[in-house]
């Protein structure tokens, strides 16, 4: 094995430079770190700077037999960050590959490399003075637009449900060989950029969530800014009101009031993301502790309404304030017409009721397409001394673990699982960081945080331990996972049909050795 590994390195070497094959203990160390416990091993980082040298990787690994594990940014916090999901992977790091290959403003389009950054793309738009803006993610502003879609992340605004708004990816297969999907495949396409499914079988979706390939280059749709923008505020003091506000909240994506993506927070997620844990209460934080620091609100809820015309956002306000006022306790309506100032009107409820939910004019910029690291506060949620910019959780021991079952957009499903998973966390010792992303009719995503210590001895343990409960406890009522971190790639149930073994066909087709990313998603 030593021997593979060495000779492998040498030709790396040779293809990237020195500086561009990492193998000191430092460098390791970095990405064999997450913000939970794990034990694999990376004999080496590369750090390809285009196309060609990501094919040459993949063929000197191909060579070798050893396998290379992809990543874009490093920050899929909670999920496993960089680490690969077996032992005795190569990390092959692709921030240098961090070009804007083409912009359209008419069309809307941007195309990427999986170096690119959110706040690279921001920067971008700004410079140029462009009437678009691309919509963002809670995650960190130096993560990747490209990793984020293909874990079919969810970010706020209209094209929330990212990963259907990208087309024209090109990709390296494991051995080297290169595909264009949809009219991307074609040269002089002149829709290349402008259409998703192409001609004839699409392959888009065999790279989301898959080790099939490595995604060099995508693109995203992006949507003009608004004439008004609307930030909706809401808060339901009764836990027994979550059921009713979801099937209100169907009720509203069905119809097209909503279409931008909805975000439900529960108290002690809104806590943690507002400010440090309250050391002199102990651990865990009760929640009549907690009633009695923040005094009302179980539930709190932030959408927008995106306007072309002031009379339509009159309209909306007024289907907003007959559908949502009878089952909050506080429902608000900030408005902002073409950069004027923010008109913040209370339908129901009082001024002192919207604490929680920080200044209005954050949750603007962020609606707007300007990346924050505000939400990042919760994975110092049980850390005494946090970064200054909350960046740097796996150094700083922060322990952070998702769950994310997918749940039906309909109130019995949602209370029920809300009971389930808050019961096993507070058996477990934590507090129940919970939230609900409503990003389409009929689905809902349930995110669910675990947020601990990684310096208190045996919380590695019993963290994982209840991240495992969890996800059984949801599978056998149905709601499967929608996304897995390396710490959940086997917690999937066994299929009822042929489509793990055609996984695994087209698996072996395309890199019939295994060395593209062993283990994540699908199995060698």
């Amino acid at each position: 094995m030593e021997q593979r590994w060495a000779r492998a390195i040498e030709q790396w070497q040779r293809l990237l430079g020195e500086d561009g094959v990492l193998s000191e203990p430092s460098e390791r160390q970095r990405v064999e770190s997450a913000t939970f416990a794990t034990r694999q091993r990376v004999p080496v980082v590369l750090r390809p700077a285009n196309r060609a040298e990501v094919q040459g990787c993949l063929r000197i690994a191909s060579e070798h037999g050893v396998s290379l594990y992809p990543s874009s940014r490093g920050r899929n916090w909670g999920f496993g960050s960089r680490v690969p999901v077996e032992d005795l992977c190569g990390v092959l790091e692709l921030g240098l590959m961090n070009r804007i290959i083409d912009f359209s403003e008419d069309m809307a389009t941007i195309t990427v490399e999986p170096g690119v950054t959110f706040q690279q793309v921001f920067d971008f738009l700004e410079e140029r003075g462009s009437r678009l803006f691309f919509n963002v993610t809670g995650s960190s502003p130096w993560s990747s637009p490209v990793a984020n879609a293909l874990e079919r992340g969810d970010g706020v605004g209209p094209y929330g449900d990212r990963t259907a708004h990208t087309c024209g990816l090109e990709v390296v297969l494991p051995d080297g060989r290169v595909v264009h999907t949809g009219m991307a495949r074609f040269d002089g396409a002149s829709t290349a950029t402008l259409h998703r499914w192409g001609v004839g079988p699409s392959l888009d979706g065999l790279f989301a969530q898959s080790n099939l390939g490595i995604v060099t280059r995508m693109t995203f749709w992006l949507k003009p800014k608004p004439k008004v923008l609307q930030v909706v505020r809401f808060r339901v003091d009764d836990p027994e009101r979550l059921a009713p506000l979801m099937d209100g909240m169907r009720q509203l994506w069905f119809e097209g009031t909503l279409r931008s993506s909805t975000g439900i927070w529960n108290d002690f997620r809104a806590f943690s993301s507002r400010r440090g844990f309250p050391w002199e209460l102990g651990t865990p934080l009760r929640r009549d502790q907690l009633e009695a620091m923040i005094s009302e609100g179980v539930w709190f809820g932030l959408t927008t309404v995106y306007s072309a015309h002031e009379k339509q956002a009159e309209g909306n306000v007024a289907r907003l304030e007959e559908a949502l006022g009878p089952l909050t306790d506080l429902l608000a309506i900030a408005s902002r017409v073409e950069g004027d100032d923010v008109r913040d009107a209370l339908i129901k409820g009082t001024s002192s009721m919207l604490a929680p939910f920080g200044d209005v004019n954050a949750a603007f910029k962020l609606m707007s397409g300007i990346p924050s690291v505000a939400s990042q506060r919760s994975m110092y949620w049980r850390k005494r001394n946090a970064s200054a910019d909350f960046q740097t959780p796996e150094a700083d021991r922060c322990g952070v673990i998702w769950a994310c079952p997918l749940v039906p957009l309909h109130g019995r499903h949602a209370a029920e699982a809300n009971a389930v998973v808050e019961g096993i966390i507070l058996a477990h010792g934590f507090e129940p960081l919970l939230g609900w992303v409503i990003q389409q009719e009929r689905v809902a995503y349930f995110l669910v945080l675990i947020i601990y210590d990684r310096d208190v001895p045996g919380e590695d343990d019993r963290a994982m331990a209840c991240h495992d409960a969890i996800l059984e406890a949801c599978k056998t009522r149905g709601w499967i996972p929608w996304r897995l971190g390396i710490q959940s790639m086997q917690t999937l149930p066994a299929g009822r049909d042929d489509t793990d073994g055609v996984l695994r066909e087209f698996k072996r087709l395309v890199d019939p050795q295994g060395i593209l990313a062993p283990g994540r998603y699908v199995s060698g």
